[in-house]
């Protein structure tokens, strides 16, 4: 045991005083990691004091796992686009643009995003002719429009992975509807993938694309990530109701 530290396993039966010095300092070892940019709120660093037995460098290393594996060399939340495995057949876009937004709103909500952004991964893998035609230009214009000035979410880079020559065609028909600042985001990557790696890191790079994330383990980030916020867009659509009364 490190010298000093509070010999207490429950953090429900720590005075007001001694749970706030430990909240502090594993604060100030988070402030002090350079390659960490995470939340350090009280209800955020609890979570991990409580699975560390109120250990402060235990608590610590928690954070320090759980921030790298979720996010990418800067720490920021990584959001994968799998653009190529959209089936127009069976697509509604009116939902696919719904769910779009309550995603983005979710993420939008965390003070991490609000502090470094999103990045945002746009797999092309499968693209398609099918997909060419789906797309008309009322929808590409909506798309664009919505990336660049419909959400409270700043993405500094957008990487666009695997694209094939088709994908190329379909991104030349788009390009009016895109801005310049829209376009020095773009991060073109192909196999071997070496910068999208680099970025990302193996253990958050999916398989096909050459790192080592099963994306079968994937499966709950909606449920973590948007359905758990369903009580605020629920006041948030209150207040909307009583607005527009």
């Amino acid at each position: 045991m490190v010298a000093g530290e509070l010999e207490i396993a429950d953090p429900a039966g720590l005075a007001q005083r001694d749970l706030s010095e430990l909240l502090e300092r594993v604060r100030i070892l988070l402030k002090n990691d350079c390659r960490l940019n995470c939340e350090d709120s009280d209800e955020f660093l609890l979570r991990f004091i409580k699975a560390s037995d109120c250990h402060p460098e235990k608590a610590y290393q928690l954070v320090l796992s759980f921030v790298s594996k979720k996010g990418d060399c800067e720490g920021r939340p990584i959001l994968f686009l799998r653009f190529g495995n959209i089936d127009p057949a069976h697509e509604s876009w009116p939902i696919m643009m719904q769910s779009g937004t309550l995603i983005l709103e979710s993420l939008s909500l965390e003070p991490e995003v609000q502090e470094s952004g999103v990045c945002l991964v746009i797999d092309c893998t499968n693209f398609s002719l099918k997909i060419m035609k789906w797309a008309t230009p009322f929808k590409l214009k909506a798309l664009m429009r919505f990336f660049q000035e419909s959400i409270p979410v700043r993405f500094d880079k957008v990487h666009l992975v695997n694209a094939p020559l088709s994908f190329k065609v379909f991104y030349a028909a788009m390009s009016p509807f895109v801005g310049d600042g829209f376009v020095n985001k773009l991060v073109w990557h192909k196999r071997p993938f070496k910068m999208l790696l680099a970025t990302l890191g193996h253990s958050n790079t999916p398989t096909h694309l050459g790192g080592d994330l099963n994306l079968d383990d994937m499966k709950d980030w909606y449920q973590e990530l948007v359905l758990a916020k369903e009580p605020i867009f629920r006041k948030f659509s209150r207040d909307m109701s009583l607005i527009n009364l």
